[in-house]
């Protein structure tokens, strides 16, 4: 079990997701699991995912944290993943 802050990026447009979880592999099989069946909560990904296809998807892990850190914590490495990229959501 991994704890960070992971990616999803399509590959075709330089567009990515980014997530933090307690568990990063079951969180990433929840996605495709959503994704695959068509009803993820995120409709820009869902879309996405719909019009490009998996393969056009990459999962990466850009940040792991031991378990006892506080999920504020990761929320707020996310906020600046994303305030530094200046691109948010797929």
């Amino acid at each position: 079990m991994t704890c960070g802050i992971y990616k999803i990026i399509n590959k075709q447009t330089g567009k990515f997701y980014i997530g933090s979880s307690n568990d990063i592999e079951q969180r990433w099989a929840a996605h495709r699991y959503r994704l695959r069946k068509g009803i993820h909560t995120n409709q820009h990904l869902l879309s996405a995912w719909e019009k490009y296809g998996e393969e056009s998807f990459a999962f990466s892990i850009l940040q792991e944290v031991e378990e006892e850190v506080n999920v504020e914590a990761n929320e707020t490495i996310k906020r600046t993943i994303e305030i530094l990229t200046e691109t948010v959501g797929i």
